[in-house]
């Protein structure tokens, strides 16, 4: 009788031991679904990111091409204007003229 008792507390530990371990094992599987979740908001949230970063770059490059061009197109306008402008003043005086003995050029 004295082996059935033990036997039959052993088998009641065992059982313990058992329940014990099936708990901590759910809460592994939980904490791990857990940390799969959280890592794929990460790597959703940083996909987005890298998307809207790189919708940026592109924004703003095909703004800086725009403004170089501005500046091109300014440049060369400019150019144009200095130019008539010296025609123009060497039409109004004559002592600007090219070759004038007053303004050597």
């Amino acid at each position: 009788e004295a082996d059935v008792a033990i036997a039959t507390a052993q088998r009641d530990e065992a059982r313990r031991d058992v329940a014990t371990l099936r708990g901590e094992l759910e809460r592994a599987v939980r904490a791990r679904i857990a940390l799969e979740d959280e890592a794929s908001l990460y790597r959703r949230e940083n996909d987005e990111l890298v998307v809207r970063l790189v919708d940026d770059k592109q924004r703003l490059v095909t703004e800086m091409n725009s403004m170089n061009e501005i500046i091109d197109t300014l440049r060369r306008e400019l150019a144009l204007v200095s130019r008539w402008a010296v025609v123009d003043l060497e039409e109004k005086s004559p002592t600007l003229r090219r070759g004038s003995k007053t303004c050597e050029t």
